[in-house]
C-alpha cells in the first residue's frame, strides 16, 4: 500500500510484484496449514516419459511475477529506483 500510494510505482512494477507476493503468501499458508506445499501437475506418459514437474498456482504466479518484473526491467526505457 505505501508503495502505492507514495512512490506511484508504474503497473510494469507493481503487477509482478504482486504476483509474487501473492505465490509467498499461497505457499506460507499451505506451509503453516498442512507443514508442507501441496503440488499437483505429475507429467506421466506410459514408460516413456515420466517427468517429475511438480508445480502449483502459487509457483505459477512467483515465475510468472519474476519473468514479467525481469522482462520490464530489460525493455523498461526508465527502471524503479
Amino acid at each position: 500500500i505505501y508503495i502505492v500510494r507514495k512512490r506511484r510505482m508504474p503497473l510494469l512494477f507493481l503487477l509482478p510484484m504482486c504476483l509474487i507476493w501473492l505465490g509467498a503468501m499461497g505457499n506460507l499458508i499451505d506451509i503453516f496449514r498442512r507443514g508442507y506445499v501441496i503440488d499437483f501437475i505429475h507429467i506421466h506418459a506410459a514408460n516413456v516419459l515420466d517427468w517429475p514437474f511438480f508445480f502449483n498456482i502459487a509457483d505459477a504466479y512467483v515465475c510468472i511475477g519474476a519473468g514479467m518484473l525481469l522482462m520490464s526491467g530489460f525493455f523498461s526505457k526508465h527502471p524503479p529506483k
